[in-house]
Formats: C-alpha cells, structure tokens, sequence
C-alpha cells in the first residue's frame, strides 16, 4: 500500500493518528524509547533527555532538536514523558505507590521508604507503574505498609493465588525437592 502511514525511527506501520515528533510520525514503541533515553546532547554536550536524532548517529535534547516538544514535568520539574495531568511517570508511580506503602497516616512507613525511593526513582517508569497495577503486587505491597503493634493486631489476609503459585516449595528435608512422583523422605508411610 503506498498510502500505509511507517514510523520514520524503525519502519514498522502504524496507525493513524500515531504520535509526531518533529513533524515525523512515530510508533509508540519508539515514542516511549525517545522519551525515556538520556545522555549528553550532541548539540550542546548537557546531560538530560536526549529524544531527538541527530544527523550524526548521536542524540540531541529538547532544545537542540526541532519541534520535539516540551516534556518538563509540572511537578517534580524532570524531563520526560508525561502521563497524568503533564506529570512524569515518577510523580505517577510515587501516587501509586503512596497509598499502597502506607503506614495508616498518609505517608509511606519508615522502614518502606528506602524502597519506596527505588521504586519510584527507576529509569523506566512505565514498567514501574505498569507493576504496581498487577493485583499480586498490589497485596503484597499493601501487607508491607500498616504497621503491626500489639494495640492493634492485624488479622492475617489470605494470600493472592499467583503470589502463592510463584513462590518455590521447599520440603523441610535440606531445602530440595524429592524427584518427580515420589514423597519427601519425612512423609508419613500412608504417601510413600
């Protein structure tokens, strides 16, 4: 078809209606990759986000390149690629991740918070935000927030099955499984 619609970055075809980055069309896929990728500019050497090519092979920033755009989130004030209300995936992934870490006061427990930084602060954001939406994530996530002290005991809630499924069944017996189709040596003689 000579009228198919090809991303200028990997000529894949896409749709109609697909993002534009200087004046080009492009794929989501690469859409993404040029709004998570930083460097130094090939234009003016500084190191941030560096979505446009270059003539030369290399990477030019948002002020360097032509009509790439402006990604500056609103709040944090980080470039790169904005989600909800122009803010980046961090901001977003910090609100997720908020309200699932926390210790029953609006924040995000103590303890938690060193993880809670590292999880917020990944170079990829949309693997991030797309994790913390996963329903087993979500349960093991909210178990690690409340705090658990003696004036208010937690009732234990049962677990996701896919976080039971992806967790390895050790035997008590030297922490290896007994070979397919026979029992464990210390199970009763009824199984053997």
């Amino acid at each position: 078809m000579p009228n198919e619609l090809v991303c200028t970055r990997c000529d894949r075809p896409i749709r109609v209606g697909a993002k534009r980055m200087q004046h080009l069309y492009t794929c989501e896929g690469c859409y993404s990759r040029a709004l998570e990728t930083y460097g130094a500019c090939a234009g003016c050497g500084v190191d941030r986000l560096t979505p446009g090519p270059a003539d030369d092979g290399g990477r030019l920033c948002c002020d360097c390149a032509e009509d790439v755009g402006d990604y500056i989130c609103r709040r944090c004030g980080r470039e790169g690629k904005r989600y909800l209300a122009g803010i980046c995936g961090n901001c977003v992934l910090a609100d997720t991740l908020t309200p699932l870490l926390d210790d029953g006061t609006g924040t995000v427990r103590a303890e938690l918070v060193p993880l809670f930084e590292a999880i917020r602060q990944m170079n990829r954001p949309r693997v991030g935000i797309y994790w913390a939406t996963k329903p087993h994530v979500v349960a093991m996530l909210q178990a690690l927030g409340p705090r658990r002290g003696p004036a208010h005991p937690r009732r234990p809630q049962p677990a996701h099955p896919v976080a039971l499924r992806r967790l390895p069944s050790r035997p008590a017996h030297r922490g290896r499984r007994p070979p397919a189709g026979r029992p464990a040596p210390d199970a009763p003689a009824a199984l053997a």
